[in-house]
C-alpha cells in the first residue's frame, strides 16, 4: 500500500486567498440560514444527505468561525441523534 504525503500548502497566495474567502462566506451562510448564498456557492454540487450530517456541517461551520460553544452544542445534538456512529478521533 502506498500512502500519499500531507498536503502541501499552496505558493499561489490569490488561489489561497479565493478559498479562504469562499469558506468565510459558506459558514457565513450556513449560520445565518442564507439558502440563496448556498445555492449560489454550491449550484448543483450540493445535496443534504440527512439531518446528522447537516448537524455534523453545522457543527465544523461553528468551529471555523471561532464559536466553540456553538459547535459543541451541535456535536451534543449530533450525539443525541446518532450515539457514537459519527465519532472521530483526532492526531
Amino acid at each position: 500500500m502506498v500512502l500519499a504525503g500531507p498536503p502541501q500548502p499552496s505558493k499561489d497566495s490569490i488561489a489561497v486567498s479565493s478559498i479562504k474567502h469562499i469558506e468565510q462566506d459558506m459558514g457565513d451562510a450556513k449560520v445565518r440560514a442564507d439558502i440563496n448564498k448556498r445555492d449560489e456557492i454550491y449550484a448543483d454540487d450540493f445535496a443534504t444527505v440527512d439531518n446528522e450530517a447537516g448537524q455534523w456541517c453545522l457543527a465544523l461551520t461553528y468551529h471555523r468561525l471561532a464559536r466553540p460553544t456553538a459547535a459543541e452544542a451541535a456535536l451534543n445534538k449530533l450525539r443525541v441523534a446518532a450515539g457514537d456512529r459519527w465519532a472521530c478521533r483526532g492526531p
